[in-house]
């Protein structure tokens, strides 16, 4: 049965536990195995590493961790399969591609591979990303769904040949001046006052696996457009709805763009144009919750660049066509990169990082921490009309 409307007041978030910290900034990923363990990514003082939990979220424990694996998924046979991101990356030949996939046994007692893992896109190219550090083929991000049909499906983004549009904006140009005036010393290939060789918009593309993940096919581009916002669609997040679509969410630039939607109803073949979203933000998260309630985790970024919100928006519609709530979860710096799964009916697990205060006792910059809070939507819903938040094609 499908959930009405929730009035926000009643949406409770509960008092947040720390489950690491770090030196730097960063991210968070969740997993949920099929036995319900949950797996955490993080980047500890610039090591990849991984907290597993038992007993949903209450305590973690750090684990091993694959890489710089930024895709990875429970799967019916009881694991998680994770695909690397930049790391180890080769093209191969024209088209073709080898990351590093792994594979890791339920509660994290075993950790398989890197098994070289062939992928096969005929257009794609490298380039050069948001860090403006280069990269060979796209990037494996976020979504890996196992489809009713066997078929595994998995998200990137980045370039095909011809996708040549540069990308700009107020930060990069104020970058590449600090580069210019200091002597360039990190050799990026500066091709004018606010662009840099291979920095391109970016398109979002699906992939397909009918071999449980041993390699990976190029299916559909999800979404190319660049006349949208300052990157074009990446950092994809993908699901499959109820009613068999495929609905998939993704960044479309830095501060002043919004993300978009587009919706696939042949299992991922073909795609709708994107439609944006109200919301101006970084790095979805979808989860499509027992009862049909979609939600969504995301970061905001501040105008400056800083980084200051962690977000939870929610749809009732069955399709993500309307996003009538949406809420804070935590405002304050740190890395603007949460991620959101279910725990049980109405309940959610938020993960995502936050910066502390300065410690004058203390020298270098303060701690980020790893958080983690627990997100209860009302067991009763509130009958009220969607007023849907405004939408553009």
């Amino acid at each position: 049965m499908r959930r009405s409307v929730v009035n926000p007041d009643d949406i409770v978030i509960r008092e947040a536990r720390t489950v690491a910290t770090s030196s730097t900034k960063t991210g968070a990923e969740i997993s949920k195995f099929r036995d319900g363990g949950l797996l955490i990514s993080y980047n500890r003082d610039l090591a990849n590493v991984g907290y597993f939990s038992a007993d949903g979220g209450k305590t973690w424990r750090e684990v091993p961790w694959p890489g710089d694996c930024r895709c990875h998924a429970g799967l019916s046979d009881g694991t998680v399969l994770a695909l690397s991101y930049t790391e180890g990356t080769q093209e191969v030949g024209d088209g073709l591609f080898h990351y590093s996939s792994w594979r890791i046994a339920p509660g994290c007692e075993r950790m398989e591979g890197p098994f070289i893992t062939p992928v096969r896109i005929p257009e794609a190219k490298g380039g050069t990303g948001d860090d403006l550090q280069s990269f060979a083929g796209l990037l494996f991000w976020n979504s890996l769904i196992e489809m009713p049909d066997g078929r595994l499906l998995a998200t990137m983004y980045g370039y095909f040949k011809g996708d040549d549009v540069p990308f700009k904006n107020a930060q990069l140009t104020a970058y590449i001046a600090s580069l210019k005036a200091s002597g360039n010393p990190t050799g990026v290939p500066i091709t004018s006052p606010d662009t840099v060789e291979g920095f391109n918009k970016y398109r979002t593309i699906v992939v397909e696996s009918r071999d449980w993940g041993a390699s990976w096919d190029y299916l559909a581009t999800v979404a190319y457009d660049p006349e949208i916002g300052e990157e074009g669609p990446c950092e994809p997040s993908m699901k499959l709805l109820p009613n068999g679509e495929l609905l998939c969410i993704m960044r479309t630039g830095y501060t002043h763009d919004r993300m978009c939607l587009c919706w696939s109803s042949d299992g991922g073949r073909t795609w709708t144009k994107p439609v944006l979203t109200h919301a101006y933000g970084v790095d979805p998260t979808l989860v499509v919750m027992q009862d049909g309630t979609l939600a969504c985790a995301y970061g905001v970024k501040g105008r400056d660049g800083g980084r200051r919100e962690r977000r939870l928006m929610f749809s009732f519609d069955g399709r993500g066509e309307t996003w009538p709530v949406d809420v804070v979860v935590y405002a304050g710096i740190g890395g603007t990169y949460p991620s959101v799964c279910e725990l049980g009916p109405g309940e959610l697990l938020y993960a995502y990082d936050a910066i502390g205060f300065s410690d004058p006792q203390v020298e270098g910059r303060p701690r980020a921490y790893l958080r983690t809070s627990v997100v209860q939507l009302p067991g009763k819903a509130v009958e009220r009309p969607v007023t849907p938040l405004p939408v553009d094609v």
